[in-house]
């Protein structure tokens, strides 16, 4: 039976001539293992180049959409209806991933309802006075949205 490496122990090898009690002097020859491989790596792209000039083009077209907005009149909070000035978030009604380009699918929003709506549950966001106005809303904008969100409600 092989026997810990720390002087003045008995205990039985567990791993790397050490007993369990003492793995702990190990690891300065795992950490330099671990950088090593680290090293070797490279680095993850963000964003792919397609994605780079897509996210270009979304750019644009939302830059183009809001001013648009603008020029018909005051661009207002699709969740509660108060106006916004400045910094205007954008929600994507129907997901990102395929309507990314399609600014007919994109609503206006304040940035902690947009952030609420994607982030709270059904039963958080019921008690949210600009929750009803949402639904209201979006009854008009997408019926079949609408339609999901009350079945969300409905299965509480």
């Amino acid at each position: 039976m092989k026997v810990c490496k720390c002087i003045w122990c008995n205990n039985p090898v567990f791993g790397g001539g050490f007993c369990k009690y003492h793995q702990y002097k190990r690891l300065p020859d795992i950490k330099e293992e671990y950088v090593k491989q680290q090293t070797k790596r490279k680095a993850i792209k963000p964003r792919s180049k397609k994605m780079v000039e897509k996210m270009a083009l979304y750019n644009q077209l939302k830059d183009k959409a809001l001013t648009e907005a603008r020029e018909k009149g005051p661009v207002r909070c699709f969740a509660c209806n108060k106006e916004r000035k400045g910094f205007v978030d954008w929600h994507h009604t129907e997901g990102r991933d395929e309507y990314l380009l399609e600014t007919t699918k994109m609503v206006f929003m304040h940035r902690q309802h947009h952030n609420d709506i994607h982030n709270l549950s059904v039963i958080h966001l019921m008690k949210k006075s600009w929750y009803n106005i949402y639904l209201q809303n979006l009854k008009f904008f997408n019926p079949e949205l609408y339609e999901r969100e009350i079945e969300k409600r409905n299965k509480l």
